[in-house]
């Protein structure tokens, strides 16, 4: 019985191992594309093991080492992050003192030509605020002493969204037709024809036309303490000046506020209302520069007359 059973248990055994290598003629004779494609995709298949098996041993080694860090060296890590935000803070400044050296000092900006500072019956159309100014007087003229207009609010215009403060100077509104509603340091009250508001400086205030129809008021800025008027009004830096530049860019209620705060780096007549003036002195100071590079000015020339 043990005769007749290993023959059959044993032969096929060394058959297999015998003729194995008949039957691998495929595999070993494989070429052109399909070689190609199947090395590699055994090349890929490699590479995704080698990477997983990369993964799991930081995985496995950087997990304890995590832990004993967190655990064991507190200080250390806090003592990364601490130079992280130092140089971090570092480069920034180091930034801003290029930006504005290059900015105030190396190329600065022009300034008004004395051909370009306003005169009277210079006419702005601000659609952003639904008004329009005529000049009547402008600074040029008045040795920075007076600044008047005409201002022609249709309904439901003027800077009631702008709320604003001048530091220096008084605003006088002089009713002429219409009915507008003021709102200074808070306090609302109903102007109407032959009124006369008066926003005494430091004072927030802005206006808006609540009559239904076009209305009319005669405003006029005048220095309200000493200064050098005459040589603002001769470099362009006075009210009518800076609504010349802020139409030029767009219009009062359509300026973006960063471009209102590149214009304070130069025209100090006029600030929002929330912080000190020099708090906003050392925001536009800072900003104006990286402004610049975005295509903002300080000054805008005249635009080219069609021919």
């Amino acid at each position: 019985m043990a005769a007749q059973l290993r023959p059959r248990v044993m032969l096929p055994r060394f058959v297999s191992s015998r003729n194995a290598a008949q039957r691998r003629p495929a595999a070993v004779s494989c070429s052109g594309p399909a070689a190609d494609r199947a090395t590699a995709s055994s090349g890929r298949r490699l590479l995704v093991f080698g990477i997983a098996t990369w993964a799991l041993r930081a995985a496995t080694v950087a997990g304890p080492a995590a832990e004993r860090r967190s655990v064991g060296q507190p200080q250390e890590r806090g003592s990364i992050v601490r130079k992280k935000v130092t140089l971090s803070l570092c480069l920034i400044a180091g930034y801003l003192a290029v930006s504005c050296l290059l900015n105030y000092l190396i190329f600065p900006e022009p300034f008004a030509d004395p051909s370009d500072l306003p005169r009277s019956g210079t006419t702005l159309l601000n659609e952003g605020i639904r008004s329009k100014f005529v000049y009547r007087r402008t600074s040029i003229e008045t040795a920075g002493q007076l600044f008047e207009w005409d201002n022609f609010v249709d309904p439901s215009g003027g800077p009631s969204e702008i709320p604003h403060v001048h530091p220096h100077m008084r605003e006088v509104f002089r009713v002429v037709d219409g009915e507008l509603r003021f709102v200074i340091d808070g306090r609302e009250q109903i102007a109407k024809a032959g009124d006369t508001v008066v926003a005494e400086p430091g004072t927030v205030h802005a206006f808006q036309n609540v009559s239904g129809k076009p209305a009319h008021m005669i405003s006029r800025f005048e220095p309200a303490e000493d200064g050098p008027w005459e040589r603002l009004a001769e470099e362009g830096l006075l009210p009518d000046s800076t609504f010349v530049q802020i139409d030029r860019a767009g219009g009062l209620g359509r300026v973006s506020p960063i471009q209102m705060l590149v214009f304070g780096t130069r025209h100090k007549q006029g600030y929002p209302p929330g912080l000190s003036t020099r708090a906003w002195d050392a925001i536009e100071f800072l900003i104006a520069p990286t402004a610049r590079l975005l295509g903002m000015h300080v000054y805008y020339p005249p635009r080219a007359s069609p021919r």
